[in-house]
């Protein structure tokens, strides 16, 4: 019998600029290669800080030009780029990933910590308008949900890694272009309902939805789960995320009560104004 013996290569070369002179001259060779993406080519700047964004995350420079992405002027990093770079972790234990049609969820546990697990519906994708979305989500809907899955539990497991970036798949899908409103004009004079003028004159800041009243209005856990997944990735002041986690963790626990908790609470209620009724004079 002949055995073999498998030898990895643990001390492979890695070229890796020691000042900027050297960076500088690295990245206007790499400009010139057709070994990067088109958005890096004839661009040495652009290769530049892609390489340096890749040291923070601890990426070669060849692996930040590969896998950081620069989506409507931010820069993201693709879904298995970011799986890898938190499996590398030291502290991550396991990560678990399970999809179907409907739903995708991911599972991950740090060392120390309780396992995080996020999911991504379908129902979820469709809510937010990019089910009917031309391109991956109409050709790997599986696929999609599962980066968005991950993308949510990666950043919330693992937030020191990533540095805040936001993966790429999840990024392609924001809508960036500005809003416009159409209004209805008298006579060739300013809009007649005053609210409308109000809409016209807003910054794009004030135009968000009322989160804190749609959390209120929420009739049903789903419904809410659904809204705090919008309200995760919308851009809002940190002084109003506090307080729409304060209220949707109370709209939670409102709906979570059981059917018979609330009869019975209204019973008691009714029966206690009876009383007090045959109690007055």
């Amino acid at each position: 019998m002949t055995t073999r013996t498998i030898t990895q290569r643990t001390n492979m070369y890695v070229l890796r600029p020691t000042n900027f002179n050297e960076a500088l001259q690295f990245a206007e060779l790499i400009a010139k290669s057709d070994f990067v993406p088109r958005d890096y080519k004839e661009k040495p700047g652009n290769v530049l800080v892609a390489i340096q964004m890749g040291s923070e995350l601890g990426l070669a420079p060849m692996q930040a030009l590969q896998n950081i992405a620069v989506i409507n002027g931010r820069p993201t990093v693709w879904g298995d780029a970011m799986l890898a770079l938190v499996t590398a972790h030291k502290d991550c234990v396991d990560i678990q990933e399970i999809n179907d049609d409907e739903k995708a969820s991911c599972t991950i546990k740090r060392r120390g910590r309780s396992p995080i697990t996020r999911t991504f519906t379908i129902a979820e994708a469709k809510h937010a308008g990019l089910a009917d979305k031309q391109g991956p989500w109409k050709q790997y809907p599986k696929r999609m949900l599962q980066m968005r899955a991950r993308a949510f539990a990666l950043r919330d497991a693992f937030p020191d890694a990533l540095k805040g970036l936001n993966m790429t798949e999840e990024v392609m899908d924001y809508d960036e272009s500005p809003t416009t409103m159409t209004f209805t004009y008298v006579n060739g004079h300013e809009p007649q309902d005053e609210q409308a003028y109000e809409l016209l004159n807003e910054s794009p800041t004030q135009s968000q939805p009322n989160y804190l009243e749609l959390i209120q209005q929420a009739q049903t856990c789903d419904g809410l789960q659904k809204l705090g997944a919008e309200i995760k990735i919308a851009d809002l002041e940190p002084a109003l995320r506090d307080e729409l986690r304060l209220a949707y963790t109370k709209r939670w626990q409102e709906l979570s009560i059981p059917k018979t908790q609330k009869v019975s609470a209204k019973l008691k209620s009714r029966l206690r104004v009876n009383t007090l009724a045959t109690e007055l004079p």
